[in-house]
């Protein structure tokens, strides 16, 4: 059974990753950073896995913005917004979609 879960699980996954869109290059800095051949998660796709954690919708939110940022080791983008009385912000690796931090502060 837990198998069978962790197969479901991973086949959402792919089809949340999957139905993101084509990625829109915001700043100078984000697209020094797509060019690196790792980013394959675009900026929507990434918005939408922070929005979907968060259990929001786009039109629930405020001041979004997302970034490109190199740290770690690796790319990864910078999700952060606004909330019922909350800041979200959210580190996603650009490569595999993976939420790598989640912080939620009271605003």
């Amino acid at each position: 059974m837990k198998r069978l879960f962790a197969l479901f699980l991973s086949v959402l996954f792919v089809l949340a990753l999957s139905s993101c869109g084509i990625n829109i290059i915001e700043d100078k800095d984000d697209m020094r950073l797509q060019s690196d051949t790792s980013v394959t998660v675009s900026r929507e796709c990434a918005i939408e896995l922070a929005l979907d954690n968060a259990g929001l919708s786009l039109e629930e939110v405020r001041d979004l913005d997302a970034e490109l940022d190199r740290e770690r080791g690796g790319i990864y983008w910078e999700v952060d917004f606004e909330a019922d009385g909350y800041e979200y912000s959210y580190d996603i690796d650009s490569a595999t979609g993976e939420i790598v931090r989640v912080d939620r502060e009271i605003d």
